[in-house]
């Protein structure tokens, strides 16, 4: 499931794409009514790569840096 775009609300305004989530390499699991996906390689997108180098006046953040892996979690009921 390579793709996947996480987003935040910036400022209250509008969402911005600011990791990419490539679950491609992850398993899934389920147990105890939470679904799992792990690992999930995170990698920053260019709208996130652009505003951390203009928040701290740096050029080396750019997009695709993977910023490392991650589990994510969904309770789907209680066990």
């Amino acid at each position: 499931m390579p793709g996947q775009v996480l987003t935040a609300q910036v400022n209250g305004g509008a969402r911005v794409p600011i990791l990419n989530l490539d679950c491609s390499g992850a398993t899934v699991g389920f147990s105890g009514g939470q679904l799992t996906f792990d690992p999930v390689t995170a990698s920053l997108t260019a709208t996130a790569a652009g505003a951390l180098n203009q928040a701290f006046n740096v050029t080396a953040l750019t997009q695709g840096l993977v910023l490392g892996q991650a589990t994510i979690t969904y309770q789907l009921f209680a066990a």
